[in-house]
């Protein structure tokens, strides 16, 4: 077991969630599991939005595989579907009323434009641009194999099924849609992004996931 309380290990994830990011913000150091075997059905190709009609999911399709058991590291992105088109177009609709998209647009529309082979190299990048913005301190790193046990392991927590009804404290802030939908709790950052702009770095640090 890696034991090192200044540590912790995080799975893959899609367009990161608040309260990923608020762990993670609490860590010197972050490994992102590359070697673990994907998982379907999770964060590591999906995350969610608010748009005008509720929340709404943006699915990554994937590569199908002759494989039965892939890592993470080796799962290919498929764009048959056009889904970076359509993902972009589902933002577009959901936040460019919102009081930061103009200014971050530029700097988020190539992660739905450029075409990236595999999926963990999209993930990062996205990783590496909220750690910037929101002037997160970890140091972030890929696993260089797979470790069964770690003192902060993250890898399991964050799970699709409790979308919305995480346990913990996640303060209100004025969402496009809030009017109608009420307040939509740990959304993908882009919520966070393009509701509060830069100002989400202190957002982060009010929250308390559990």
């Amino acid at each position: 077991m890696k034991s090192d309380s200044n540590i912790a290990i995080f799975s893959t994830v899609f367009c990161p969630s608040i309260a990923y990011l608020a762990t993670l913000r609490r860590y010197k150091e972050a490994v992102i599991e590359a070697f673990e075997t994907f998982e379907k059905q999770t964060y590591r190709n999906r995350t969610y939005i608010q748009a005008a009609n509720g929340v709404q999911p943006l699915i990554i399709p994937l590569k199908r595989s002759h494989l039965t058991k892939q890592k993470t590291n080796e799962i290919q992105i498929s764009y048959a579907e056009a889904w970076n088109r359509k993902h972009w177009r589902a933002i577009c609709s959901a936040y460019s009323k919102s009081p930061f998209f103009e200014y971050f647009e530029e700097e988020i529309f190539p992660f739905f434009s450029r075409r990236y082979d595999l999926l963990l190299d999209l993930n990062n990048e996205i990783l590496d641009f909220c750690c910037r913005v929101f002037a997160i301190p970890a140091a972030v790193s890929l696993s260089r194999d797979y470790v069964t046990q770690y003192a902060n392991d993250y890898r399991t927590v964050f799970k699709v099924q409790n979308q919305g009804t995480e346990q913990g404290f996640f303060p209100p802030y004025l969402q496009c849609f809030s009017a109608k939908l009420g307040f939509c709790q740990n959304l993908s950052f882009l919520d966070l992004l393009f509701s509060l702009g830069r100002e989400g770095e202190t957002y982060l640090q009010t929250i308390d996931f559990q």
